[in-house]
């Protein structure tokens, strides 16, 4: 196979919406040799409702379920999840039907009878596509935040034995606390744990948490229902869900507003969340990885940090050294960056004066 080969090891989910229970079962054993976990339904109403419970990353729909018109559930589907790949199967294959299809949002059109190759290579060029276009983002991100994507090369010796620490960090799926002096590198620390995780294909979603508050906080992490609260217009997925299937990092966690901090410890505890306004419980598969450059014992004796929640986040800790403890690589990170500078100000002989 081409195209994602190597990416469907990873987890992934996809949702057969098929009205005939022999194509759900083709599809579903087709799907689950790649590594998805598959569910099937006949119905718009039961495709809805599932998308309603959970993240999925591909869905497989049929343009006639009985008397339902597949095409009118399509612009549904990616209202409830804007991120889905809607590939479309039917036997009254046109080309018509095929390009109505992608201009309501499908990204790929499939006729009956097919082969379980071609279900398998359409469902890798998706799973591809939506993987460069998550990786696309995070690159341009870091590229806001730095220049460049950061150095992780050191002269330290104490540096070098925090980076052994780490890689073993990086290796587990355990909650991961980063903590440390601002300017310290956090960020950066976040975003190399992941990328030396086996969680590197999945996404990466950032909450920051001292850019919000109140409702605003749980909202943004755990996402709401349209009218949740004043200026709720619209349904929000929230990070959790944007995390699905890879890492959730919280930065400068200690911000956190208590109900944000009772509904994340629920969520560590069971992987299960709510979404504000809504009652319904979801399940997200997600590492979690925070970052504070508070004293969580201090905030915990304080009564604004709950204790049961900084037990649960303080699985593994890291404490980065801030540079002064890590001396020799002062001139090492200066030339990163006046390298990194010179490029960006299209000033190839820019150096350093004595």
């Amino acid at each position: 196979m081409t195209g994602r080969a190597t990416a469907c090891h990873a987890p992934w989910a996809a949702l057969v919406v098929d009205d005939d229970a022999g194509v759900r079962q083709s599809l579903r054993l087709c799907l689950e040799a790649t590594g998805a976990r598959v569910l099937g339904v006949a119905t718009g109403k039961a495709a809805l409702e599932a998308l309603d419970r959970g993240h999925f990353d591909v869905v497989f729909l049929d343009l006639w379920l009985g008397p339902e018109a597949g095409m009118d559930l399509l612009p549904e589907l990616l209202q409830r999840q804007t991120d889905l790949g809607v590939i479309v199967v039917t036997a009254f294959a046109s080309i018509e039907s095929a390009v109505d299809a992608v201009k309501r949002g499908a990204v790929d059109y499939i006729p009956k009878p097919f082969t379980p190759d071609q279900i398998r290579l359409t469902a890798n060029r998706v799973l591809e596509a939506q993987r460069l276009k998550r990786r696309l983002a995070e690159l341009e991100e870091e590229l806001d935040e730095s220049g460049e994507p950061s150095l992780f090369e050191t002269h330290s010796q104490t540096f070098r034995q925090f980076l052994q620490m780490a890689g073993r960090a990086a290796a587990s799926d355990a909650v991961v606390l980063l903590r440390g002096e601002s300017g310290t590198g956090k960020n950066v620390l976040a975003r190399w744990l992941r990328a030396n995780s086996s969680r590197a294909a999945g996404p990466f979603a950032t909450a920051n948490c001292p850019a919000l508050s109140g409702d605003l906080m749980t909202s943004a992490l755990f996402g709401h229902r349209r009218g949740a609260f004043t200026g709720a217009i619209a349904d929000v997925a929230g990070k959790v869900q944007e995390a699905e299937g890879g890492t959730l990092f919280l930065d400068e966690v200690g911000e956190l507003t208590a109900d944000a901090q009772a509904r994340l410890l629920r969520f560590l505890n069971d992987r299960t969340y709510e979404r504000l306004g809504e009652a319904r419980e979801r399940q997200a598969d997600v590492r979690v990885l925070a970052a504070t450059n508070r004293v969580l014992e201090d905030e915990v004796r304080s009564g604004r940090f709950r204790e049961d929640l900084f037990y649960r986040l303080n699985v593994i800790t890291l404490t980065l050294p801030p540079l002064r403890d890590r001396g020799e690589d002062v001139a090492l990170l200066a030339d990163h960056y006046l390298a990194m500078f010179s490029r960006k100000q299209g000033r190839p002989a820019l150096t350093f004066s004595n």
